[in-house]
């Protein structure tokens, strides 16, 4: 069958807060610690708030703009709410609708991305699902294994968001979802901490890829918080070499999230969820060209890898740049070819290295700083031309921590981190005035595209653009007041990291 399941069973209606902005401000003062003292499903004392009455602040939140709390979720009130509740009143069924597709590119994603599940059981669920829907008992499945229905739903939904036809059926990807929030009371109620934590991480990937997900930020770190928890992080829940199959999960997808952590606290230049020291389970082995190892866990091993990597970049910001540089580049290298991820993929990961690397107040007075600089130069080429074919093709949708990642590229870019006189190559055409200009120009249409989806995005391409229009006239200096008023004015916020290389370090007082 290649139609979506759905089921008539009742549920919990999934409804967001008036209060929205008092919930997240109370859920801010929850700690890792006083989270990891409670593994039960009661309200915590102290705050008086059910882990569900977080859960529905931080899908209540509209994931418009990942560095802030503003704006609720358009898929859950106002207009679009509206026709989705009155359209798929009377569709129910989704009868006539291929989600195979979806399906099998969802778990294409998580192999090569977040392989918190592995594809065979995620599969096995896939066909639970349908083949209940075919025995109208999907309301016995509800209660049974609500887990293994919201899994579904919202790998679907994934999917659709991941897929070139996405623009048209991003409404029923939010139906999907508003479907799967439903379900959640049921896998608190009924369901492990293990299945609890996957559907959390499932829920914070759909987030990425639509603003009709909530607060990736708050969803992570809900997730990570129900991880903790549970003990996840200690061999006494995760152990990759015991006979416990429920322990070897739980093993997989603690480090899933920990992967999933780096990159989104990297990205925000925030600090992670959990911290390297407080990890009471090794993590696996160094992936190895030659190995018995499937091609699916070499791929979960290289992306633990490249993730130590980022942190260790931030941890020891004062170490040498070419020697983290060069252990970057030995991951690419020794990546195998037989690697699920695409090119897009790859070209991400490797520039996220090197971004997180000249991010570093160091890196200008390092010696080698012109060689890694000239290095990472031609892997930002190689990826930004990709994520233009990408966007120009609508291959699918791109996440909006993307966007952030496409902007701190073209700060390094053209602000001196890369492309001053002492460090680039001299008398090389590339790096003429004609074409760093044409450079900048492809950098402010691509977060020109990103802000189509993701409106906040416009703060980040005023602020390439300004720079554009000052190296188009070389009479007009870019003046600090008004970078600085542009950087005021921005719907998302600009690290402090990014505001550094982009004005200079402040003066001593």
């Amino acid at each position: 069958m290649q139609y979506l399941p759905s089921s008539n069973h009742s549920s919990t209606n999934f409804q967001p807060r008036n209060d929205l902005q008092e919930t997240m401000q109370e859920a801010s003062y929850l700690s890792l610690s006083a989270m990891a003292e409670r593994t039960d499903r009661q309200p915590f004392p102290t705050e008086g708030l059910s882990f569900m009455t977080l859960l529905r602040a931080a899908t209540g939140i509209s994931g418009s703009n990942p560095t802030r709390s503003v704006g609720s979720n358009a898929s859950l009130s106002g207009p679009l709410a509206d026709f989705r509740q009155s359209f798929f009143a009377n569709n129910k069924d989704f009868k006539q609708l291929n989600v195979g597709g979806s399906f099998q590119r969802y778990m294409e994603y998580l192999r090569s991305s977040f392989p918190f599940i592995s594809n065979n059981e995620l599969k096995l669920f896939y066909e639970n699902v349908i083949s209940c829907h075919e025995r109208d008992s999907l309301d016995q499945l509800s209660d049974d294994s609500p887990e293994q229905l919201l899994l579904t739903y919202i790998g679907i939904a994934t999917g659709i968001l991941l897929s070139p036809d996405y623009h048209y059926r991003e409404a029923l990807a939010a139906e999907l979802s508003v479907e799967s929030l439903k379900l959640m009371s049921r896998v608190f109620d009924h369901a492990n901490d293990l299945a609890i934590v996957s559907c959390m991480t499932a829920l914070t990937i759909y987030s990425l890829f639509t603003t009709f997900g909530g607060s990736t930020w708050h969803l992570l770190g809900l997730t990570m918080m129900r991880c903790i928890s549970s003990g996840m992080h200690t061999t006494r829940v995760s152990n990759a070499q015991c006979d416990n199959e429920e322990k070897r999960k739980s093993y997989r997808i603690f480090w899933v999230l920990y992967i999933l952590d780096t990159y989104v606290s990297t990205t925000l230049d925030r600090p992670f969820c959990l911290n390297d020291h407080d990890i009471l389970v090794s993590p696996p082995s160094s992936p190895r060209i030659s190995t018995f190892d499937s091609d699916d866990d070499q791929t979960y091993r290289y992306l633990i890898q490249h993730a130590q990597i980022l942190r260790s970049i931030r941890q020891n910001s004062g170490d040498d740049v070419l020697c983290q540089s060069i252990n970057l580049r030995h991951w690419k290298e020794t990546l195998p070819n037989t690697s699920a991820q695409n090119s897009l993929q790859k070209a991400y990961l490797f520039t996220r290295g090197y971004v997180e690397l000249l991010k570093q107040s160091s890196v200008d007075i390092d010696p080698d700083h012109r060689k890694v600089v000239c290095e990472a130069e031609s892997e930002f080429l190689h990826y930004l031309k990709l994520l233009e074919t990408h966007l120009d093709s609508h291959s699918g949708a791109i996440s909006a921590l993307e966007a952030i990642h496409v902007f701190a590229i073209g700060i390094i870019s053209f602000t001196g981190r890369i492309t001053t006189q002492d460090t680039l190559p001299s008398g090389e055409a590339g790096y003429s005035p004609l074409t760093q200009h044409r450079r900048l120009s492809q950098l402010v249409n691509l977060l020109t595209l990103l802000a189509t989806r993701y409106s906040a995005v416009r703060s980040l391409r005023d602020i390439l653009m300004e720079l554009l229009v000052t190296h188009a006239d070389p009479s007009r200096r870019a003046s600090n007041e008004r970078l600085r008023e542009l950087i005021g004015r921005s719907e998302i916020l600009i690290s402090n990291q990014i505001q550094t290389i982009l004005l200079g370090p402040d003066p001593p007082s």
